[in-house]
């Protein structure tokens, strides 16, 4: 799986981040720490993309939906 982050401004969502690949924890979880530091007010996305690896004939490699962040003090 990969994790990717955006950040919104001026009027559009821009790629701030894009972790390599690894591979799930067992259950079909993954964790990752986002740090974000003097973003107070600023707006943020964060999504996970599933990468079927080359013996997985079961799944196909998707995105997930996006969990949107607003920073607050």
């Amino acid at each position: 799986m990969k994790f990717q982050t955006q950040e919104y401004y001026s009027g559009a969502w821009h790629t701030i981040g894009t972790s390599s690949c690894f591979s799930m924890a067992p259950g079909s979880t993954g964790v990752t720490h986002l740090v974000l530091t003097h973003v107070v007010g600023q707006r943020f996305r964060t999504r996970t993309e599933y990468v079927a690896g080359p013996k997985d004939t079961s799944n196909a490699s998707t995105w997930g939906g996006w969990l949107y962040l607003t920073v607050r003090n």
